[in-house]
C-alpha cells in the first residue's frame, strides 16, 4: 500500500513543523511505502532525494485564484492515480483537510489528520472555519497531535479520544538534521568560515564574534520571533536580571515578523540599563549556528504566552537544548509542562509574568551546580522519552491496520 504525505513545511524549511513531518517520513519508509508532496524547493525542482522515500514539490496553493486549495486538489488527484495511494496524512488540517475530505467523500480513501496546535485553535475564530474543522476531523480515520495539551483541545471538539494517538517529536534532532542533503551547502558554508583559522574551536570564534568572555552566563532562545513566544518577555525582564548579574547576555536566535520589534526593544533596553552589548541577535541563521550557541550557551529560555486563538503545542527545540545539556526555563502554558520538568530538567513560570521570568533566570545564573543537574536530567529525560522510532511506531501501527 502506498501512503500519501501532504504538507505545506518540509525542509529545506527550517522550523519545528518541517522537521516533525521531516522525521516522520524518515521513519515511516523504513516499514512502508510513502510519497510526501509538498511546496517547491528553491531553485524550483520536482522531485528529490531528501528522505529515503520520493519527496514530490509542486505548487499547492494558488496565488490568485480561490479557493487556492483547489492547486492542491488537483496535484494530489495526479499522485493519486500515478502511484495508486491508499492512504493520505495531511500536515495542515486547513486548508489541506479540505483536499482529503474530498477524496474521502468520492473515492473512500482514509485519511489522518497531523495536530500541532496552532492549526486547531485559530481556526475557531471563525465560524465557517469552525464548522469545517470539526467536519474534517470527524471523517478522519485517526488524529495525531504533538502533546496532550493539543489532544484535549481536539476532544474539546467532540472527537472522541480513543480517535487521537499522541506522536511526540524525537529528541534526535539535531544529530540527523545535520545529515540532510538540503543542509549540506549551508552548512558547508558555515563550517568553511569557522575552520579558516585552524587551532580556534567553533565555540570560541562565535564568543569572539559577539565579545563573550568565559565569565559571562550566556542565555539562549531559538524559535520564530512570533509574539506568542513571549521573547519580549525575557528581554523585559533582563534590567532586573543585570541588576543581580550583569554578565548576563542573551542571544535570541530566530527570525520571523516580530524581529524588528524585537530589536527596537532589545535596543531601548540596552541604552537604559547601560548595555550596549548584552543583547544579541545573530545574523547567520543556518542549522550548524544554531547547534554552535546551543553548545556555547548555558540556559535555554523560551515563555511562551496564552493567547485564545494560539500556543505552544510542544516545543521542539527544547528538545534540542536538552541534547546540549542546558537547564530549560519555560512557562506553564500549552505544552510545554509536557517537556519541561520543573526542578526536574528546568523550571516552570507563570506566563506574561516579567518578575517570575527575571527570577528564574537568576536563579539559575548564580547556581551553576543546579544548572548543571537540570541539564543532565534533561538530557536523560529526553533520550529515553522522546524517541523518533518509538513515536512513529504509533501512526505506522495505524498504517498497517488501515
Amino acid at each position: 500500500m502506498t501512503n500519501l504525505l501532504i504538507t505545506l513545511e518540509f525542509p529545506p524549511q527550517t522550523g519545528g513543523v518541517a522537521n516533525y513531518y521531516y522525521h516522520i517520513v524518515q521513519e515511516l519508509s523504513r516499514n512502508c511505502k510513502i510519497i510526501t508532496l509538498t511546496t517547491p524547493n528553491q531553485p524550483f525542482i520536482t522531485e528529490d532525494n531528501l528522505t529515503t522515500s520520493i519527496v514530490l514539490r509542486r505548487p499547492l496553493l494558488f496565488t490568485k485564484f480561490w479557493p487556492k486549495w483547489l492547486l492542491t486538489l488537483y496535484q494530489t488527484f495526479k499522485i493519486i492515480k500515478s502511484y495508486k495511494i491508499k492512504l493520505i496524512i495531511i500536515g495542515h488540517i486547513l486548508p489541506l483537510g479540505y483536499v482529503s475530505l474530498i477524496f474521502k467523500t468520492i473515492f473512500n480513501i482514509p485519511y489522518i489528520v497531523c495536530v500541532h496546535g496552532l492549526d486547531i485553535l485559530a481556526p475557531q475564530k471563525s465560524k465557517w472555519q469552525t464548522f469545517w474543522l470539526k467536519k474534517i476531523l470527524k471523517q478522519a480515520h485517526c488524529i495525531t497531535s504533538n502533546s496532550n495539551f493539543v489532544k484535549l483541545e481536539v476532544i474539546k471538539l467532540n472527537i472522541p479520544a480513543d480517535k487521537i494517538i499522541v506522536l511526540y517529536p524525537g529528541s534526535n534532532i539535531l544529530k540527523n538534521h545535520n545529515q540532510r542533503p538540503d543542509n549540506a551547502n549551508a552548512n558547508a558554508n558555515a563550517n568553511a568560515n569557522l575552520q579558516t583559522t585552524q587551532n580556534i574551536s567553533p565555540e570560541i570564534k562565535y564568543r569572539t564574534k559577539h565579545n563573550l568572555t568565559e565569565n559571562d552566563i550566556i542565555l539562549l532562545s531559538v524559535g520564530r520571533l512570533v509574539d506568542r513566544k513571549g521573547f519580549d518577555i525575557v528581554i523585559k525582564s533582563l534590567p532586573t536580571v543585570w541588576k543581580e548579574r550583569q554578565n548576563v547576555k542573551y542571544i535570541l536566535f530566530g527570525d520571523g515578523p516580530e524581529k524588528s520589534k524585537l530589536q527596537n526593544l532589545a535596543q531601548q533596553i540596552m541604552s537604559q540599563s547601560g548595555k550596549p552589548h548584552h543583547i544579541i541577535f545573530p545574523d547567520s541563521l543556518s542549522d550548524l549556528d544554531k547547534e554552535y550557541y546551543y553548545k556555547l550557551s548555558d540556559i535555554f529560555i523560551m515563555t511562551p504566552k496564552e493567547l485564545k486563538y494560539d500556543c505552544e503545542g510542544f516545543g521542539i527545540v527544547y528538545l534540542e537544548a536538552s541534547q546540549s545539556e542546558l537547564p530549560l526555563i519555560g512557562s506553564n502554558s500549552g505544552g510545554v509542562p509536557e517537556v519541561v520538568l520543573n526542578n526536574i530538567n528546568g523550571l516552570l513560570i507563570k506566563p506574561d509574568d516579567i518578575n517570575e521570568t527575571a527570577a528564574a533566570i537568576i536563579k539559575l545564573a548564580q547556581n551553576q551546580t543546579l544548572r548543571k543537574t537540570l541539564g543532565q536530567k534533561g538530557k536523560q529525560n529526553a533520550l529515553e522519552k522522546f524517541q523518533w522510532t518509538q513515536e512513529v511506531s504509533k501512526l505506522l501501527n495505524v498504517i498497517q491496520n488501515t
